[in-house]
């Protein structure tokens, strides 16, 4: 389990990675200019607007929870850039550069979550993202008193480890968020499946139905078929031939319908509605 979760954490940084790069050309590293207090404020403004849109259940801003937790994460990211640099470090940072400090903050990062995640075994699967995001307003909230107190704690962990760990549990919730969009496609699938089965099943009850109704006239139409190749010999056992059919049509639309066998009776539905194209498109060929 820990491998997955290390492919998936590698999964979510990806996405924010790459956002990060695309605005450091569109923008530079203007963000240098903001003090870790700043950088403090800007992630509690997009976690407030996620415990928002939680608590209410709905937005009028289409941008989803999953962009404001990749924007915290790269908050958190510049925070521990910014706390790494030496006061006098030029503002501008070349991309190069930029890349480099990105990765090796989330390089750490990454680790303290994994000796975490082999401590607590996992336990973060089993919390829910609004969980998450609570925890991530705690996290802030210590940071802002931390600064508030000029950095000094008695006890408690410093600024860097809370940002570390509100970069994790943003993490997480990018992954349970992507887990949910994936289950949700699943169970939309698993849905149409199942009305697709029913409707095709009705559909040859139906059918069967219909011509057991009138198996004379049914009888007749393979007799028509019969003529066209050359089958004479079968025009005694047409009606038994028509009432078999109208049996096995009905007793397929049955089985599908009570999911027996589903991938036999699938594959003879199928090849029941090749076989009857086939007459039916020889019989207009002829």
């Amino acid at each position: 389990m820990s491998s997955l979760t290390s492919t998936q954490y590698d999964e979510a940084i990806a996405r924010c990675k790459d956002i990060y790069l695309k605005k450091m050309k569109d923008y530079g590293s203007a963000w240098r200019i903001l003090r870790p207090s700043s950088l403090t404020d800007q992630i509690f403004i997009k976690a407030q607007r996620i415990r928002s849109i939680e608590e209410k259940g709905k937005q009028k801003v289409i941008d989803g929870i999953d962009n404001e937790f990749i924007g915290i994460v790269n908050y958190a990211v510049m925070a521990l850039i910014q706390l790494g640099l030496h006061s006098d470090a030029p503002l501008e940072l070349n991309p190069d550069e930029a890349l480099k400090n990105y990765e090796q903050r989330v390089h750490e990062v990454k680790s303290l979550m994994m000796d975490k995640n082999h401590d607590y075994e996992e336990a973060w699967r089993d919390m829910r993202v609004s969980s998450m995001t609570d925890l991530i307003l705690m996290k802030l909230l210590r940071i802002k008193q931390i600064e508030d107190n000029s950095g000094s704690t008695l006890i408690s962990e410093g600024v860097d480890a809370n940002y570390a760990d509100i970069i994790n549990y943003a993490i997480f919730a990018l992954i349970k968020l992507k887990d949910k969009k994936k289950f949700n496609i699943k169970l939309i699938m698993k849905e149409l499946v199942t009305i697709s089965r029913i409707l095709v099943g009705v559909l040859f009850i139906i059918s069967g139905l219909i011509k057991a109704n009138d198996a004379l006239g049914f009888s007749y139409k393979l007799d028509e078929y019969f003529a066209v190749f050359n089958m004479a010999f079968l025009s005694g056992t047409s009606l038994s031939l028509a009432m078999i059919i109208c049996i096995f049509e009905v007793g397929l639309g049955v089985a599908l319908l009570v999911g027996y066998r589903m991938v036999l009776v699938s594959w003879l539905m199928l090849l029941m509605i090749l076989f009857f194209y086939f007459l039916n498109f020889l019989q207009c060929l002829f």
